[in-house]
């Protein structure tokens, strides 16, 4: 199941399951300049990426997020493909996350 959610709505998830994992699917240069806490960055444009994608736990739940919502669009395609059932879109991407005021690190 794939659900699109805002910023703020996403940030109350987060609270009330600590067992989400945030995927940042951005570059690396872009996650160090600046990423929700606690996100794991998997850059979807890496060659390797569905590699990586595939060593994940289909059964967790996931947010995933890239800068303004494009290329996590074809992470989620990716990972809806390869199984995965429980898949958050941040659809506006960490833009929206900094615009709302939310935590980043």
């Amino acid at each position: 199941m794939i659900t699109n959610i805002e910023a703020k709505n996403a940030k109350k998830l987060l609270e009330e399951n600590k067992e989400i994992t945030i995927l940042d699917v951005r570059t690396e240069e872009e996650f160090n300049e600046g990423h929700i806490p606690n996100a794991v960055n998997m850059d979807v444009q890496d060659h390797l990426f569905k590699q990586k994608v595939n060593t994940l736990d289909k059964e967790k739940i996931y947010l995933v997020h890239c800068r303004s919502g494009m290329r996590s669009c074809a992470a989620i395609e990716m990972m809806d493909s390869q199984g995965f059932t429980n898949i958050y879109h941040l659809h506006q991407g960490f833009l929206e996350w900094e615009e709302s005021g939310l935590p980043t690190e």
